[in-house]
């Protein structure tokens, strides 16, 4: 058991390695990193398998190699993975179980993360809440209320950690069960903004903190853009509290369609400035938002444990139906009266998308289970 727990954290160890080399290769980006892991199946065989291959594969390009070429991103790699173990800092990277598989299935996910805290909060259902810095009262106001009954209803509540909207959004995140988790532009290292030292004391306690960025990374106006997409990459849907038209809130969104999420947003009056983006949002299609009934009409069904006798009704009806162990692990996910999609699946079983959506399609087929719109299924027995 003893030698069987150090080859599996050596084998860790050598992962983290691969993931510091990519993450330090110039000119490679995160979707050359999916590319690269898509076709050796881990960063490290990626690694190992050299970068000549990779350009006779024409996974990369000649500029982007350089930095392995030469061996700078190895050095870097070594560097950080020292840092990591001497200032004792915790990771999640690719390989890990607890990664979430929401955003392992995005364009361009990050290879690892540094967090401090509650790292199970990563399996909750996650709603990401953004907004402008410079809030106005209506908007703090609809931050608290929604947010806070979200996170009752056990819902997570992502964003970016910034001043106005984002601190109030977490905070209401907080002070329910669902919790929050704050998603940041710099190192793991830094409290930036500085005056929200109180809210990071709640987070690290409470809730949970993580960046892509190597301790000691400043804040940047290019990072946040990346930490964007990870906001949206790992929640279920993306709720604009307060933005204008050309705004980090209305780039959050526009990530969330891109990776196929929803979009809710919160109606201002016509002259109600820092509103327009909302509106157009609502405009183009967002749901539009009043209080959290409206997003938990939405992505709320998987939300509320069923009671007792819900439960046993269900298996009675299990022990009836011609299904495997595997159609019936997912059947009694499938509660009467509800409709989960298919990413809330496979987040509950654990098991690998390409898995769930053969099982789901073969229960459709024995006319067990029914598929809505948007990769919604139901029971239909």
């Amino acid at each position: 058991m003893q030698a069987e727990k150090e080859m599996s954290s050596q084998s860790r160890d050598r992962e983290l390695l691969a993931c510091l080399t990519l993450f330090n290769c110039r000119y490679l980006g995160a979707r050359t990193w999916k590319e690269l892991v898509r076709a050796y199946g881990s960063p490290a065989r990626a690694i190992s398998s050299g970068w000549e291959e990779w350009l006779s594969r024409s996974l990369v390009n000649k500029r982007q190699v350089r930095s392995l070429k030469d061996g700078s991103a190895k050095r870097d790699a070594a560097r950080d993975a020292e840092i990591i173990a001497k200032k004792g800092y915790k990771t999640i990277i690719w390989t890990d179980s607890e990664y979430p598989e929401l955003l392992r299935n995005i364009p361009d996910p990050p290879l690892l993360f540094y967090y401090r805290g509650d790292i199970s909060l990563l399996s909750r259902t996650c709603l990401a809440a953004v907004g402008s810095r410079k809030c106005s009262v209506y908007g703090v106001e609809m931050a608290k209320s929604i947010c806070s009954e979200l996170s009752e209803n056990n819902i997570c509540i992502v964003s970016g950690f910034a001043s106005g909207i984002d601190r109030e959004a977490h905070l209401a995140g907080l002070s329910g069960p669902g919790s929050s988790i704050a998603v940041l532009g710099t190192g793991i290292d830094l409290i930036y903004p500085a005056r929200n030292r109180d809210l990071w004391s709640q987070l690290v306690q409470k809730g949970l903190v993580l960046t892509e960025f190597p301790p000691g990374t400043e804040p940047d106006g290019y990072n946040f853009p990346h930490r964007n997409r990870i906001i949206a990459g790992m929640s279920n849907g993306v709720l604009v509290l307060q933005g204008e038209m050309k705004s980090g809130s209305l780039i959050t969104a526009s990530l969330a369609l891109d990776q196929g999420r929803e979009v809710f947003a919160v109606p201002g009056g016509v002259n109600m400035p820092g509103y327009e983006g909302c509106n157009q949002l609502i405009r183009d299609g967002a749901y539009l938002v009043r209080s959290a009934r409206d997003i938990l009409e939405v992505v709320g069904s998987d939300l509320h444990a069923p009671d007792r006798h819900s439960l046993s009704a269900n298996n009675m009806r299990l022990s009836e139906l011609e299904v495997d162990e595997d159609e019936a692990g997912i059947m009694e996910l499938l509660f009467p009266g509800d409709e989960l999609h298919i990413d809330t699946i496979t987040r509950k079983t654990g098991w690998s998308s390409s898995e769930v959506s053969r099982i789901l399609t073969g229960l459709e087929i024995k006319g067990f289970v029914r598929k809505s719109p948007g990769m919604y299924y139901s029971v239909s027995v």
